[in-house]
Formats: C-alpha cells, sequence, structure tokens
C-alpha cells in the first residue's frame, strides 16, 4: 500500500548521525513511521511527527536486541532529533522539528527555496557580471581596431613625408566623409596632384583648406581659372606661408 513519502534534509550529514548508524536507522524508522497528521492511537491523541510503540515491538522491528535500542535512543536524544514521553505500556516518540522539514506552508519560504533562490540570484549576478565583461571586450576591441586602422592609415601619409598633425586633420576630414585611406585611394591622389603639378604635401594642405575628402585636380583647375581669381602661385605662395612642422593647428 503507498503510504506517501519522508523529506530527507542533506543537512543531516551535519549533525553526526552518520557516524552513528543504529541510531541513524532507528531515527530514519521513526521518521517513517511518524503520523502526518493528528490521529487517535487508543487512548492517545498523537501530533504530527509523532510515533507510538513499545520498547519490545520497536527492537523486533528493527532487529535490535533492548541494550542496543536504549543506546539508540539515546543517541538521538542527545542530538536532540526526538523526544519521548513513557508510560506502562507504550512511549511516544516526538520528531523534533517535524513541521520544519515535513510540511512548508506556502506564504512561508523553506530553507530549500531560500537556497534555490540565493543560487539562482548568484548565478544572475555572475551572468550579469560576464555580459558586462563581454560587453567591455567587445568594446575594447571595437576601440582596438579603430585605432589600429587609423595608426594604419596615419603611416601611409607620414611615410610619404606628410607630417604627422597635417596627415590627421586630413584623416579626421576624411572620416567625416566616411572615406577609408588605403594605398590604391592615396596613389590616385598622387596621380591627381601631378596633374596641376602639386606635391603630395601640397595637395594634402590643400585638402585640408578646403575640407576636402579627396582630391582632384579638376577642382583646382576650376578654382584657378580667371572667374575664381586665384591662380597656381597664389596657392603655393599659401602653402608657403604655413608651417606644417610642430606647429600645426587642427582644424
Amino acid at each position: 500500500m503507498h503510504r506517501g513519502y519522508i523529506k530527507i534534509w542533506r543537512k543531516i550529514s551535519e549533525s553526526g548521525l552518520f557516524q552513528l548508524h543504529g541510531a541513524f536507522v532507528m531515527f530514519i524508522f521513526i521518521l517513517t513511521e511518524a503520523t502526518h497528521k493528528q490521529v487517535r492511537f487508543g487512548t492517545v491523541e498523537l501530533q504530527r511527527g509523532q510515533f507510538c510503540t513499545g520498547r519490545h515491538q520497536l527492537c523486533a522491528a528493527l532487529g535490535l536486541t533492548e541494550q542496543k535500542a536504549r543506546t539508540c535512543l539515546k543517541h538521538l536524544h542527545e542530538l536532540g532529533m526526538i523526544t519521548s514521553e513513557s508510560t506502562n505500556r507504550f512511549t511516544v516518540y516526538t520528531v523534533v522539528n517535524y513541521n520544519n522539514y515535513q510540511d512548508f506552508k506556502d506564504n512561508q519560504p523553506t530553507e530549500q527555496q531560500t537556497d534555490n533562490k540565493q543560487i539562482t540570484n548568484e548565478q544572475q549576478t555572475d551572468n550579469k557580471q560576464i555580459t558586462t565583461i563581454q560587453e567591455h571586450k567587445h568594446i575594447n576591441t571595437q576601440e582596438q581596431k579603430k585605432e589600429t586602422k587609423t595608426n594604419a592609415q596615419l603611416a601611409l601619409l607620414t611615410e610619404c613625408g606628410i607630417p604627422e598633425k597635417l596627415a590627421l586633420q586630413w584623416l579626421e576630414i576624411r572620416k567625416l566623409k566616411k572615406l577609408v585611406l588605403n594605398e590604391t585611394a592615396l596613389e590616385q591622389t598622387k596621380m591627381e596632384a601631378q596633374k596641376v603639378d602639386f606635391t603630395l604635401l601640397e595637395a594634402i594642405t590643400k585638402c585640408c583648406a578646403e575640407s576636402w575628402g579627396g582630391f582632384k585636380a579638376s577642382w583646382v583647375i576650376n578654382q584657378d581659372s580667371p572667374k575664381n581669381g586665384t591662380s597656381r602661385k597664389s596657392t603655393q605662395d599659401n602653402f608657403e606661408t604655413k608651417n606644417y612642422g610642430s606647429e600645426i593647428t587642427l582644424l
């Protein structure tokens, strides 16, 4: 016949009962036999967690001698696992804190529920920390990529003799126009500059002055036309009056 089940908490391993094998077996027996609801046993009213039996019946059920049974019961009393009340006919054994471990009210969190909640909170905290770390790594990676790209573009210009400040100024203009400088783009700039007899330095200086992201010979020719009143010489004079060494001012 199905009689239900009992709950065995892991903290029982901390009670010292595991090292007392006979007492452990007796406690489990009393726990399984204890009533889970209020009942009447003859003239005795048993409350939840109580078990009524005689010493001979207890010994017979567990296969223990009376001396061994007394020793086991003594251990259980000393560990605070049970209490008992004896008469000349039987003894009522009460499992201490039975309700705490065998039944829980819905509106009161159990120790297990508290542990589970704590574990869940710790897991959520760990996940948030991992997510934050991953986000920081992602941001750092993106920043490193941008910095690497900028350094690579800057190197292309400085290797051609372009002062660093002037190079950074032009790269910033190109960045705003979403233009990326590579070797192909740089070669095209050189070719366009040669068409109007500009050096690369003069071409980039002109780009910074006009906020051009790139350089086209046609743009300079149009500016040098009589209509615009400018000339190639005025452009060169303008460049020569500026110092793009250590005194370059970023626009």
